[in-house]
């Protein structure tokens, strides 16, 4: 016969119910109410395209530690050279079986895969191997990305000296400048200047535009992924005075301290408004000259490894594939640069459609 519960054995039943009353009250505050889940990046797929070059090497490891840190699957792409409607395709279909030779590609590419991917520790990463062919590798990669909704693009890049085109790699300047998702780009010069990992400082540059300011959300959440510092920077480029009256830092009489001054307070102001995970550090740098080569020169002080900016700034429009800015720096950057695409895919939560209101300064 059981007997009545004892006080004991009620007090451990009142005290279960309250503990799972508060996990459930935690759970519907963080669902509802918290700025860290609103901003958090939704990133499901990742594509790396290759072609075994020491430049698509070097990003190798960094899509890897971005899927490994979002809990993404990874798919890593080959695409074959195809034979288009030229002179000599005639002879080469008269001595060859094109079927039998597509196959060896493919096979040769899947067993150079294999090999790759065996120098790193994959337990428990969904890793897929794809291979295509197509006339023109950058066409199929924008292609293949929009019609598998990829998330982002990670993919290397030439080093960071000479023609920037040229630098950049023919494939890679047509991928990131006409995918639709965000790209993040790995520039090596060699096997042997492959940038270091983990991500311990991400850099933001800013100019106040909504688009500079749904990238520092991207830098927040990617800095807490990677348990990374936020390094915000504003450029004062003295020949763009209507930029500067747009962003309202600039009036009449303001002094050059000044101005600096209040993009500082305005930068801080920002890091709060644009709420990312608790516990992020921040640091804050104003400087004056010319963008590009002011952010590159800040990434080296700071010893920088991740850049994080938008396609298009202030004075960005949608009509160019990328903005000047954004594209001298992917091509001359000390490291690996992440740029977001304002008008194509989003992976924030709640992306903003207009500047938030800056405090009386």
């Amino acid at each position: 016969m059981t007997g009545a519960p004892t006080g004991n054995t009620l007090t451990r039943a009142v005290n279960t119910v309250v503990a799972a009353a508060y996990i459930v009250s935690r759970i519907v505050c963080i669902v509802f109410r918290s700025p860290t889940l609103a901003a958090m990046l939704r990133i499901r797929r990742i594509l790396h395209p290759t072609d075994f070059s020491d430049c698509a090497r070097a990003a190798l490891p960094h899509a890897l530690e971005l899927a490994r840190r979002h809990d993404a699957r990874l798919e890593v792409l080959y695409v074959a050279p195809v034979f288009g409607d030229d002179p000599v395709r005639g002879a080469f279909k008269a001595t060859v079986d094109e079927d039998a030779f597509y196959r060896r590609l493919r096979d040769e590419a899947d067993q150079r895969m294999k090999e790759m991917l065996d120098d790193f520790d994959l337990d428990g990463a969904d890793v897929r191997r794809i291979h295509t062919r197509g006339p023109s590798a950058g066409e199929v990669i924008v292609d293949y990305v929009e019609a598998e909704a990829t998330d982002v693009v990670v993919l290397g890049t030439h080093g960071r000296r000479g023609v920037r085109r040229m630098l950049m790699g023919s494939v890679a300047h047509h991928v990131v400048q006409h995918v639709g998702c965000p790209a993040m780009t790995v520039s090596a010069r060699g096997a042997d200047d492959i940038p270091d990992l983990p991500v311990r400082r991400i850099l933001a540059p800013v100019d106040f535009s909504v688009h500079s300011i749904n990238a520092v959300g991207y830098a927040q959440e990617l800095a807490g992924a990677y348990e990374a510092e936020v390094v915000l920077v504003h450029v004062i480029d003295p020949v763009m005075n209507e930029q500067l009256q747009e962003t309202g830092l600039k009036e009449r009489g303001t002094t050059e301290e000044e101005l600096v001054e209040r993009a500082r307070k305005r930068l801080q102001w920002l890091s709060r408004e644009v709420r990312g995970p608790d516990g992020l550090s921040y640091a804050y740098h104003v400087v004056i000259g010319y963008p590009p080569e002011q952010i590159d020169v800040l990434a080296e002080e700071q010893d920088v490894d991740l850049i994080v900016m938008a396609s298009h700034g202030l004075s960005g429009m949608k009509r160019f594939p990328m903005g000047s800015v954004t594209e001298r720096i992917v091509t001359t950057a000390p490291c690996p640069v992440f740029v977001t695409k304002p008008f194509g895919k989003s992976l924030l939560a709640k992306p903003i459609s207009t500047p938030p209101a800056p405090p009386d300064e």
